[in-house]
């Protein structure tokens, strides 16, 4: 597990980015993971990076929407851990897949047979876009305790625009918090070559004009 002591060496040391898996806030989904771990310790170690603010790109979370046989009270859980987790954060969500032969695939074809669809892509529910919207604009805590007692409403699905718009405005915020820090390995070779050209035509017009 990480400790305090070690995030300000390894920045120190040159660290850019860190990014840990969490999957869910819910204690029976961990299980069913076999994942050991609690949302306490999950929340300190948010609150260590937090410390660290403006030094690396925001801590990165790994997490797991439509799991196979969750049910709403386990999404609850998991929004509500996000929902208390320090800020700045990404989220990296993805729906639920296996790999063929492993036993979470055959959990995931007892309650979901034939699921194919990208992990990329979370269904379309109220729940998981509050838990995307989450990722870049913290909900205010008075609005989530309303929400998360109406469980029917959180059910319900959203268009599918709205939930296309809440992914790329994701995908908006980690580009720009990894542009920031310089931190390129996770952007595709086209973006990263595009930014380097007009680093160095920056460099090239700046020192003409004296300035370098």
């Amino acid at each position: 597990m990480t400790k305090r002591e070690h995030i300000g060496k390894l920045i120190q040391a040159g660290m850019v980015r860190s990014r840990t898996g969490i999957q869910t806030g819910s204690q029976r989904m961990l299980e069913i993971y076999r994942r050991k771990q609690n949302n306490e310790d999950i929340i300190k170690i948010s609150e260590w990076f937090s410390e660290y603010r403006g030094k690396l790109v925001p801590l990165s979370y790994d997490l797991i929407l439509d799991g196979a046989g969750e049910t709403i009270d386990d999404t609850i859980e998991t929004f509500m851990l996000i929902s208390r987790l320090s800020r700045p954060l990404i989220l990296n969500l993805a729906s639920l897949r296996g790999y063929p032969g492993t036993e979470i695939v055959q959990i995931m074809e007892e309650y979901e047979p034939g699921k194919t669809v990208s992990y990329t892509m979370w269904n379309d529910t109220v729940i998981n876009s509050l838990i995307a919207i989450e990722s870049v604009v913290p909900i205010p805590r008075f609005i989530i305790n309303i929400l998360v007692k109406r469980k029917t409403f959180l059910e319900k699905s959203v268009p599918k625009f709205v939930t296309k718009i809440i992914y790329y405005l994701i995908l908006l915020q980690k580009t720009i918090y990894h542009l920031r820090y310089g931190e390129y390995s996770s952007k595709p070779c086209w973006i990263v070559d595009y930014i380097r050209k007009i680093s160095a035509s920056k460099r090239y017009i700046f020192r003409k004009l004296g300035f370098y």
